[in-house]
């Protein structure tokens, strides 16, 4: 069972490893930007991400072309490491990296409780 602060949890921290993947491999200011641009052209605020990883995935194509996938791996990767769980290249996009760190997360939970 998912509680609304574990959500927001795993929210935050999916925020938080997008933000930094493209920090450490972009820089600050493009942070910024993609806030801005995600905000502008496809109407999502940082906090509604999670939940529009499609359009983000469709941002980052737009503005990287090809490097989208190296920055949605980056990113999988240091969201895995916030929640511990040892990150496997799925060769997958974002989505379906949180996707499977959510179905992770919830058999551990499952486990833990029987």
């Amino acid at each position: 069972m998912v509680t609304e602060q574990t959500e927001a949890n795993f929210n935050s921290l999916l925020i938080m490893a997008i933000d930094e993947t493209v920090r450490n491999l972009l820089g600050v200011t493009v942070v910024q930007s993609l806030h801005e641009h995600l905000l502008k052209f496809y109407g999502v605020k940082v906090d509604q991400i999670p939940n529009q990883l499609p359009l983000v995935h469709a941002a980052f194509e737009k503005a990287f072309a090809v490097g989208s996938k190296t920055l949605e791996k980056y990113a999988a990767k240091r969201f895995y490491e916030h929640l511990s769980l040892p990150f496997e290249d799925q060769r997958c996009g974002l989505s379906a990296y949180v996707e499977n760190a959510k179905a992770k997360l919830e058999s551990m939970n499952q486990s833990r409780t029987v």
